[in-house]
């Protein structure tokens, strides 16, 4: 537990799971639904559903890459058939089997081993099954392209078998220059700068 809320004050309370705060309250305070809702709230899983699908994974990309994830996940969650196709794809794979990646896929990238292969292929098979999807929604801008569009930086940087993170290491270089050219690579103020 992070903090209880009654009245509109935040009370301090870190000492406790919420296991124990709900089952012995705390200063005379007992557990509710709103601290539940409250508590749940405070939690950072990769997928939060709220009421709306909160998706974490990657979400501090650069100008670039904005609009990219969400034209990838309308593609993958807004079409019958790609929520099929997708869902095809991951069901052979296992919770203990996806979450021992986490210990080296954010140091190899897609050449990470999994399921007898390199991640690649499967990045690459999800992209292509996003951009079906946004194809299926015909949603066209005013020079009559659709929504795969936003896709195609991602599918040049996985067809190389590069991550968006690979791609930024390689443009720092190496050397004493390197954490610098790094920082300024990754300045997203611009992206908060009025249109």
């Amino acid at each position: 537990v992070f903090i209880v809320k009654r009245n509109g004050d935040a009370i301090p309370n870190t000492e406790q799971t919420f296991e124990d705060f709900l089952a012995n309250g705390k200063d005379g305070l007992r557990a509710t639904q709103a601290d539940w809702r409250l508590h749940l709230n405070t939690l950072f899983p990769e997928v939060r559903l709220k009421r709306t699908i909160e998706i974490r994974a990657a979400d501090a990309q650069g100008p670039a890459l904005a609009s990219t994830l969400p034209a990838l996940y309308s593609g993958l969650l807004y079409d019958t058939r790609a929520e099929d196709e997708l869902e095809a794809l991951v069901e052979p794979w296992g919770f203990d089997e996806v979450a021992a990646l986490r210990g080296t896929l954010w140091k190899t990238g897609l050449a990470t081993p999994f399921a007898g292969k390199t991640l690649a292929p499967f990045a690459e098979k999800v992209l292509e099954i996003a951009r079906g999807g946004l194809a299926r929604r015909a949603r066209k801008n005013a020079r009559g392209e659709d929504e795969t569009v936003y896709l195609d930086p991602l599918i040049q940087l996985v067809a190389h078998g590069k991550t968006p993170a690979d791609d930024l290491l390689e443009k720092a270089g190496t050397g004493d220059d390197a954490k610098r050219k790094l920082v300024e690579l990754t300045d997203l103020s611009a992206l908060a700068a009025p249109l």
